[in-house]
């Protein structure tokens, strides 16, 4: 059976700010070995562009990016939008065929300032028996239409910048430097030269005082208001996918086994922006791993890093900048702020929240080690009305050594409760799809009516595993945020 070549529709929807339309566009015929290094190089020759030296990038429409040598930690750009931490990121070499079917589309960009997008759609396959004229071995442009626009926007030869045959810049004088071509306009008649410019100049003005000469912007919206341009919207919404929570769990196993892998695979493409806290922390904890075993992923783990802080910083909940600062720290090989403390972080939120709002936990801010106040004060006989003791120093019972210091932590402010629960309805109202808006109106109505009704609305949505990660989360904020304020910090 003969091998069956694809054909790639690409169409250049604008850049540098300015739609083109209708916008031209190539038909490629591409091997099923071509890869998208190969189909990036065959787009950028058939639209001219002749100034090669830029980064691109190829996105498919589960977000999937496929990019050039570019470090990875300066493309991971989506986190500050509300993005993935890590995006799914495969390198050119990967082929196009096993990823791209009949009728699916991509999307191109050459030159990450200037921004040319392209739109580039699998419309058919073809035989080799169909190819008619010389073997061909790699993507190449069958068919074309359209104006194709200079990718710098120039319509003449700069004189300033021209360069002769030899490579040597022109002086203004059009003097070529020795041992080079001079450039034509260095044969020009100085009062020739100066009529040219002043006749440039009052072109110039002309554009400027004649609307109608002016260079075309983005297009106006129906009340005659000046929108985006639409190929900068394709640019933004193409492949922004709602992504799925992260998995809690798989992350906090790779932590505990310290499996770089894992632990990159849990996060590339999932929504970690409600338990922010807990990823970092893993981050953190795995990140000198990532210089051993695993140091073949130090590039997504430190672009998952910078990600999170800033992700911290957005957010703003208690304790967040504590914890941009210890990932940083991190980075910089530095000594994070505070005294370590033997503790885990995650162990004392549950203590504190088995505890009860009242009671809480006396913390060992010597040893780390945490007591149940409700424990403590039934051993001394609990006194309902006063307030909870620390426990007594030198109690041999319990192996307390005198001389040190306690730290009293628990959820009796009532208004964390009722915030979390608001920031919680926020969360999910900020989502993209209408069913995330229709479930933060749900919670909303039944927060109004009560914790109850809340919770219930909570069970109804199926956002229970959601709600619990986001308020162990908040938890877990607090409680970093009041070791820091002691100068500790969970080692």
């Amino acid at each position: 059976m003969a091998r069956r070549w694809q054909v790639i529709t690409v169409e250049l929807l604008g850049g540098r700010g300015i739609d083109l339309d209708p916008p031209p566009g190539r038909d490629l015929i591409a091997p099923p070995s071509t890869t998208f290094a190969e189909l990036a190089r065959a787009i950028d020759l058939a639209f001219a562009r002749w100034d090669r030296a830029h980064h691109h990038e190829f996105a498919l429409a589960d977000g999937t990016r496929i990019i050039d040598d570019a470090p990875q930690r300066d493309l991971a750009t989506r986190a500050a939008t509300g993005g993935p931490i890590l995006d799914r990121v495969l390198p050119g070499t990967t082929a196009v065929k096993p990823l791209l079917g009949r009728g699916d589309t991509m999307r191109y960009v050459f030159d990450l300032s200037d921004r040319w997008v392209y739109r580039c759609t699998v419309t058919d396959k073809i035989g080799v028996d169909q190819l008619i004229g010389p073997r061909i071995t790699g993507p190449q442009p069958i068919r074309g239409w359209g104006d194709l626009p200079d990718q710098y926007g120039r319509i003449r030869p700069d004189a300033e910048r021209h360069r002769g045959a030899g490579g040597r810049r022109v002086d203004d004088e059009g003097n070529g430097a020795g041992g080079a071509r001079p450039a034509p306009e260095a044969f020009e008649p100085g009062s020739s030269r100066r009529a040219r410019r002043a006749a440039e100049r009052a072109e110039a003005r002309d554009r400027r005082d004649q609307p109608d000469r002016e260079e075309p912007r983005a297009p106006r919206g129906p009340r005659g208001e000046r929108g985006r341009p639409r190929h900068l919207e394709f640019l933004e919404e193409f492949g922004a996918s709602v992504a799925e929570p992260v998995d809690v769990g798989a992350v906090r196993r790779a932590w505990a086994r310290r499996d770089i892998p894992s632990l990159v695979s849990a996060l590339t493409g999932a929504d970690c922006r409600h338990v922010l806290q807990q990823v970092g922390a893993c981050l953190a904890g795995t990140w000198r791993a990532s210089n051993g075993p695993g140091y073949a992923l130090c590039e997504p783990m430190t672009a998952a890093m910078l990600s999170t802080i800033t992700q911290l910083e957005l957010r703003g909940w208690p304790g967040d900048d504590v914890l941009a600062e210890l990932i940083m720290a991190r980075l910089r090989g530095e000594r994070p702020a505070g005294s370590p403390l033997p503790l885990r972080l995650g162990a004392l939120v549950t203590s504190i929240a088995a505890g009860g709002q009242r009671d809480g936990v006396w913390l060992d801010v010597d040893t780390g080690v945490v007591w149940p106040a409700s424990i403590l004060a039934t051993r001394a006989g609990r006194d309902w009305t006063g307030p909870i003791a620390p426990p007594v120093e030198g109690d041999d019972a319990l192996g307390i050594a005198p001389g040190h210091r306690w730290l009293h932590l628990d959820e009796s402010d009532p208004g964390a409760a009722w915030s979390d629960r608001r920031a919680f309805i926020a969360h999910v109202g900020g989502g993209r799809t209408e069913e995330e808006i229709v479930s933060a109106r749900a919670l909303g109505r039944g927060a109004e009516r009560g914790p109850e009704a809340f919770y219930a609305a909570v069970a109804d949505r199926g956002l229970d595993s959601l709600w619990l990660a986001f308020r162990d989360d908040r938890r877990w904020g607090r409680a970093r945020a009041a070791l820091a304020a002691e100068g500790l910090r969970p080692a």
